[in-house]
């Protein structure tokens, strides 16, 4: 896709094509991308729960169009609480971030359900058992993906797959070192182990499968880990 939009530093800025030396911050998300690519199916359905600006739903809506399927994204288009950069909360720019998502997306809108505003609010209007594919990547405090997660349990068709991102346990052993303190935060240093993380991303993940989960490594693309869990 050419000419997409970025907002980088509160302003926009057009990336001529989809180099990721372009996107700073906001390349996609490769590694939910590659698995997709893997896991493709006629009519395959899907939700992206926190998209921003759509960077990483550009990397794979070609995928949702080839198989005839359909896309749900959920999101405030404000940013994070308590996250810094261009993804840092402020309410003013909703209007702005959205035309910005629905422009990168041009072309695609007819298979695309927007729901704006908060998650635990809008994914009531997603079908239950529809989805074959979801991915968590919204507010990262503990009890926003806690409830996040938990609502979206019930959307997933037999066989469905729930990810999200930041899952910054890879090797499934951080979760000893996690204190209350650091679980409404959106990233953390936690001194016990010497990692920044998101702390809130991983104790709500362990608290609702534990480690049957997957994690897959992101080095193509904004190099945080994504969590999957198969239904």
């Amino acid at each position: 896709m050419v000419g997409q939009l970025y907002l980088l530093s509160g302003e926009i800025t057009i990336a001529k094509n989809k180099n990721k030396n372009n996107m700073t911050n906001l390349r996609p998300i490769k590694a939910l991308t590659n698995f997709l690519i893997e896991n493709e199916k006629e009519g395959m359905t899907m939700a992206e729960i926190g998209v921003f600006d759509g960077s990483t739903t550009c990397d794979y809506v070609d995928l949702i169009r080839k198989n005839n399927g359909k896309l749900y994204v959920v999101d405030w288009f404000k940013g994070n609480v308590g996250a810094g950069g261009v993804h840092e909360y402020n309410p003013d720019k909703e209007k702005e971030v959205l035309e910005i998502f629905k422009e990168n997306l041009k072309g695609y809108l007819d298979l695309i359900e927007i729901y704006n505003g908060p998650s635990h609010e809008m994914i009531q209007n997603i079908p239950n058992n529809s989805l074959d594919f979801c991915f968590i990547d919204a507010d990262h405090r503990y009890s926003f993906v806690f409830k996040d997660i938990e609502l979206m349990i019930p959307k997933m068709k037999k066989g469905g797959i729930m990810m999200g991102h930041d899952y910054d346990d890879f090797d499934k052993n951080m979760i000893s070192f996690i204190k209350d303190e650091y679980l409404e935060v959106d990233w953390v240093h936690v001194p016990e182990c010497n990692k920044w993380a998101h702390c809130g991303v991983i104790k709500a993940v362990y608290d609702h499968f534990g480690y049957d989960i997957e994690c897959r490594q992101d080095f193509d693309g904004q190099n945080q880990p994504i969590w999957i869990k198969r239904f």
